[in-house]
């Protein structure tokens, strides 16, 4: 009797959906696992584009420590950044406080962040001027949550990229701005540089040449209408410190004194407390003004 040889035939098996499976910002082609059967979103952090692959998951993640999150977005939680579980979520001593990471002194703060700004019971981790240990190191008020040392710039640019609006070093503070003169602000809206930042304005004469009807240069160097009751016309009474408009007022310090802001947004006769009486003018609009006293027919009592 003639012996056969026995033949196997095994089938191929085709990658297959795992559970963690990474999300969109993972590689569009999947890659088999060392198993041949599994889809994986990633083997290694080449595979990710600039994120992490989590070796537990094989899924492109933000993080996988604290290391790897911006300044910003302090402490790295289930492979995100700017939240926290426990304490070894967070950078340096940092703890995990209600999901985000806190210090209570300037010890807890890592290199980048080296100031611990209190606010209350805990604080937040940033720099001031002179904070940053290295001298090659400026603090950044724009980085981080409260400013981030930062690579310093060398005068005249070097080191600013062109294109992402901050192509000018700042020989005082070593970092790249916006604008160091008004020449670097194309922008016809924008065409004053205050504090590296192409803006509105910086005076009252940027606005006069560029519109007649806002003449004045705010404290957020918008050109508006008016910064003070006293500048607005007989019959617009009021100043409105949100928008820089006469005829109406958000606050009662929009208004010519004697007057108060009421409901309506309208400056209205109103002295409060301190000098009810003095014109002639109510003491008050509602209870709130009489410090536990009750408003009646404009006196508090």
């Amino acid at each position: 009797m003639r012996s056969r040889a026995l033949v196997l035939f095994v089938p191929l098996v085709a990658c297959q959906p795992v559970a963690g499976r990474p999300d969109a910002a993972a590689p569009a082609s999947p890659l088999c696992g060392p198993d041949g059967g599994s889809c994986l979103g990633c083997l290694t952090d080449a595979d990710c584009g600039g994120r992490r692959c989590d070796p537990s998951t094989h899924g492109c993640v933000d993080c996988l420590a604290p290391s790897d999150c911006p300044a910003a977005l302090p402490g790295c939680s289930l492979g995100a950044c700017g939240q926290c579980g426990v304490a070894s979520d967070c950078p340096g001593g940092e703890a995990c406080v209600g999901g985000a990471c806190r210090c209570s002194a300037s010890a807890d703060c890592p290199a980048a962040t080296p100031v611990c700004f209190l606010d209350g019971g805990s604080g937040v981790c940033g720099c001031g001027a002179g904070d940053c240990a290295s001298a090659n190191e400026a603090c950044d008020p724009r980085e981080g949550i409260a400013g981030a040392c930062v690579p310093a710039c060398a005068a005249p640019g070097g080191g600013c990229p062109a294109d992402a609006g901050a192509a000018f070093c700042d020989p005082a503070s070593g970092l790249c701005v916006e604008c160091l003169a008004a020449a670097n602000c194309p922008d016809p809206a924008a065409p004053a540089c205050v504090a590296g930042a192409c803006v509105g304005c910086a005076s009252d004469a940027d606005c006069a040449a560029q519109d007649a009807g806002a003449p004045r240069c705010s404290a957020g160097h918008l050109c508006v209408a008016c910064d003070s009751p006293a500048q607005c016309p007989e019959g617009e009474v009021g100043c409105n410190s949100a928008s820089g408009s006469c005829g109406s007022c958000a606050v009662d310090s929009d208004c010519p004194a004697g007057l108060g802001c009421a409901g309506s947004g309208r400056c209205a006769p109103f002295c409060g407390s301190a000098t009810a009486g003095s014109s002639g003018c109510p003491a008050c609009r509602t209870s709130a003004d009489c410090g536990g006293a009750t408003c009646d027919a404009g006196a508090c009592i």
